[in-house]
């Protein structure tokens, strides 16, 4: 049984959900989350009775190596996930393996606003990736990434949705495999590049259960998403 530590600032949705949709199709990992202020998924953890510890530290130095020794030394997590906005320091993502899920299609439109940045650049596509965490700002190396054909009049609260259900998928795909040792392996030596995309790895769900309430959730949320 995996044990996933998760970095947020939020109301963490996209991992509320894929944690939702794992649970009920019999994943069950131990998560421990990590959150630099008040924020909406706290209540949702305390809910869940997830282990959560509040970390406020403006130096991300500081920050990096409270999160990294509470995570990696206390909880003793396998690996962490971030659904973060700050950037963390090599405190953290040198201690263990550190995944970042981006909302684009990198090295397409790094950092903050990378969504808003794909519309205003008319981009024929709207993707997420998940890549390992290094010192650049969203330049470690690819794990998978997942995209969609998008049309010219989506309006931006449209392409936020398909831009949360792609997080959701990310990390169902990430958790699906984490109970293996070889899990960056898994993903580097089956990543296919995705058709018309060449810089893409699209990796599909394995499950047979976990698949079929991804597009049960997908039909909730009125998205197509071709997977």
């Amino acid at each position: 049984m995996a044990k996933i530590g998760i970095v947020c600032s939020s109301a963490g949705g996209a991992f509320h959900t894929a944690q939702a949709l794992l649970t009920n199709c019999g994943f069950h990992h131990n998560y421990f989350v990590v959150t630099d202020r008040q924020c909406g998924i706290e209540e949702k953890c305390c809910e869940l009775s997830i282990p959560v510890k509040r970390i406020i530290d403006a130096d991300k130095s500081s920050f990096s190596k409270k999160a990294s020794y509470w995570l990696f030394e206390e909880m003793q997590v396998d690996w962490v996930c971030l659904f973060f906005s700050r950037v963390i320091g090599p405190e953290l993502f040198e201690r263990g393996l550190c995944v970042n899920i981006h909302p684009s299609l990198l090295p397409e439109f790094p950092g903050m606003g990378a969504v808003r940045k794909a519309l205003e650049h008319k981009s024929k596509f709207l993707g997420c990736t998940a890549h390992i965490v290094d010192a650049t700002i969203d330049g470690g190396p690819i794990l998978s990434q997942t995209c969609a054909r998008i049309l010219q009049d989506i309006t931006f609260d449209a392409a936020q949705k398909l831009s949360f259900v792609q997080k959701v998928y990310l990390f169902l795909l990430l958790a699906e495999r984490s109970d293996s040792d070889q899990m960056i392996a898994s993903f580097i030596d089956s990543g296919s590049k995705v058709a018309n995309h060449p810089n893409n790895y699209n990796l599909n769900l394995i499950n047979v259960s976990l698949k079929k309430a991804f597009k049960r959730f997908l039909v909730n949320e009125g998205v197509n998403l071709c997977l």
